[in-house]
């Protein structure tokens, strides 16, 4: 699961409480605490970004992100 933009992590996290098991990756500007370095890419998600390669996601949630679009 992908969550872009993460802002603070707090889907990631309650997500990992649901789903344990889950491989669980965000994108962000910075990167949250909650978030081990080797689940995160720093992108600017209003440029053109390519993140996490070895991996398709099965799930990409966007919702910090809402309150950007226009």
């Amino acid at each position: 699961m992908l969550d872009i933009p993460c802002g603070k992590g707090e889907l990631i996290s309650s997500l990992r409480r649901f789903f344990p098991g889950a491989d669980l990756r965000g994108c962000d500007l910075k990167k949250p605490d909650s978030l081990a370095s080797g689940d995160f890419a720093s992108v600017d998600a209003s440029r053109p970004f390519a993140v996490f390669p070895e991996n398709k996601f099965d799930y990409i949630f966007s919702v910090s992100g809402v309150m950007e679009f226009d």
